[in-house]
């Protein structure tokens, strides 16, 4: 009976070895990634900062007091651009690791045709974005170096997006079954080096879980041939058919993502505007908004899933105004907002 079940045993799990998958991340490469990750969360936790000076900067300019603006700006920006090190630190990270991965899945040829041809563009798009982040590194005007800042962020992210989402055309590759039963006679180990195997595993895998109806019976005539091996004549073995478990089906949960939206906000009040003048200032299609926090209240027009979107609706509606976001209706900047939606598609 021991005999069957070691033989069982190892049939079923050569099957589950050779099936498994070669990713094209290893566990090394995840945790570099994981840690550029918190590198750009720390940047964008030192963005988020400026937000203090964004009402502020909106009311002056309503008012036409473009000298308190330029100031206001300036103060934001020096904010801004003490994260200027974490977002280097971890786009470089990032866009590396991704590249040494997709690099090895294009030489083994784990990746599509086109593979190496996206490398090589999102290799010169990351370039591009490293100059643009020397020149803001190098630039006197805080204000000038935070635009720049920025532009490199946009170029290197877009880099990192190629790369992560061929990354998931990696080939899985699974190995032809072991053919257990080539010959008319398999020869197996000496008879009591199974016995020693079969002791050992009964005591080491103390349930083995087979039912009857999975499985057809294993003959475990034996016989042994003058060399004092162990051999198992074929005729007396009939195959497993291995079941695959049957997968309950999961209810497929939100990831949190609609609850994530871009507006365009054209008024910031220290008390609630009026209809009349919110309508004076947008008298567009798209649903006005009102949020109140930090006793302000802030309003804004539309519900628009990605920021380009918002963009092109405020270029459209000729509103001084400019895009927010969004996250379970609690402000949060535009560039998190951004990043948040690049980490879903992963």
């Amino acid at each position: 009976m021991k005999f069957s079940i070691l033989i069982t045993f190892l049939f079923v799990f050569i099957i589950q070895l050779s099936a498994q998958q070669n990713g094209l991340l290893t566990e090394r490469e995840h945790t570099k990634i994981e840690r550029a990750d918190k590198k750009i969360d720390k940047a964008e936790a030192i963005v988020n900062k400026k937000e203090k000076y964004a009402d502020q900067l909106q009311s002056a300019e309503s008012q036409g007091r473009m000298g308190k603006v330029r100031r206001l700006k300036t103060k934001s920006n020096k904010i801004v651009i003490q994260s200027a090190s974490y977002f280097k630190d971890g786009y470089g990270q990032k866009y590396k690791t991704y590249k040494k991965a997709v690099a090895k899945g294009v030489k083994t040829g784990d990746l599509g045709d086109n593979s190496a041809e996206i490398l090589s563009t999102a290799n010169s798009e990351y370039k591009l974005g490293r100059k643009y982040r020397r020149k803001s590194a190098g630039e006197n005007d805080v204000n000038a170096a935070v635009d720049l800042l920025f532009k490199a962020n946009d170029i290197e992210i877009k880099a990192i997006e190629k790369l992560s989402s061929i990354s998931k055309e990696a080939s899985v590759k699974i190995e032809e079954p072991v053919s257990v039963l080539e010959d008319s006679v398999v020869e197996v180990i000496d008879s009591s080096k199974i016995a020693l195997m079969a002791d050992t595993l009964v005591q080491e895998v103390p349930q083995v879980v087979m039912p009857v109806d999975t499985m057809q019976t294993i003959d475990s005539t034996l016989v042994v041939n003058t060399m004092g091996t162990l051999t198992i004549s074929t005729d007396t073995i009939q195959s497993v058919p291995v079941m695959e478990p049957e997968i309950p089906a999961v209810k497929e949960e939100s990831n949190g993502m609609d609850e994530l939206y871009f507006s365009v906000q054209f008024l910031a009040e220290k008390q609630a505007a009026s209809k009349t003048k919110l309508t004076s200032l947008y008298d567009g299609p798209f649903e006005i908004l009102q949020h109140e926090a930090d006793g302000w209240f802030r309003y804004s027009f539309g519900k628009f899933k990605t920021w380009d979107e918002a963009n092109e609706m405020k270029n459209r509606s000729g509103v001084e105004a400019y895009v927010v976001a969004y996250y379970k209706e609690e402000r949060i900047s535009t560039r998190r907002a951004k990043e948040m939606l690049l980490n879903s598609n992963l």
